[in-house]
C-alpha cells in the first residue's frame, strides 16, 4: 500500500486567514493518528478551498474518510465517500476533488497561486511540528 493523500474540501471559506485558523485547530487529529505531512497543496475553488496533504504512511479507506471528516472537510462529501468505501462502488477512485477553471488574467492568477503556495508552506511547516 502506498502513502496516502488526505483530500480536504472546505466550502464557504473566502478568507484565507480564517481557513488557516480552522485547519490549524485540527492539528490534534494528525497527532492522534501519528501522521506527518510530507507535502501540502492548497487550491482555491468557486466555493472555497481544496487542500491535498501527502502523509508519511498508508491509511485504510474507512479511516481516511474519518480523518478527512475530523479535519473539517465538507461533511456531505465525506458521507458520500463513506458510502463509496462501504459499497466499493468506485474501487480505488472514491476520494476525488474537482477543480474548477477560473477566468482570471495572468497577474491575478499569479497572485492567487503565490498566495496559496505560501499558505501551503505555512501549513506544512505547522503540521510538521505535530509529532516533535
Amino acid at each position: 500500500m502506498e502513502k496516502s493523500i488526505i483530500k480536504l474540501d472546505y466550502d464557504g471559506f473566502k478568507n484565507i486567514d480564517f481557513l488557516l485558523k480552522i485547519v490549524k485547530g485540527k492539528k490534534f487529529v494528525l497527532a492522534h493518528f501519528e501522521l506527518l505531512v510530507e507535502d501540502l497543496k492548497v487550491f482555491r475553488t468557486n466555493k472555497g478551498f481544496h487542500i491535498y496533504m501527502k502523509v508519511n504512511k498508508p491509511i485504510e479507506d474507512a479511516e481516511l474518510v474519518f480523518i478527512q471528516l475530523a479535519l473539517g472537510s465538507d461533511y456531505a462529501r465525506e458521507c458520500f465517500n463513506w458510502e463509496r468505501v462501504k459499497t466499493q462502488h468506485m474501487g480505488d477512485n472514491w476520494n476525488v476533488l474537482f477543480k474548477k477553471k477560473f477566468a482570471l488574467d495572468t497577474i491575478q492568477k499569479e497572485m492567487i497561486e503565490k498566495e496559496l503556495k505560501n499558505v501551503g508552506y505555512e501549513l506544512l511547516e505547522y503540521f510538521n511540528d505535530v509529532l516533535k
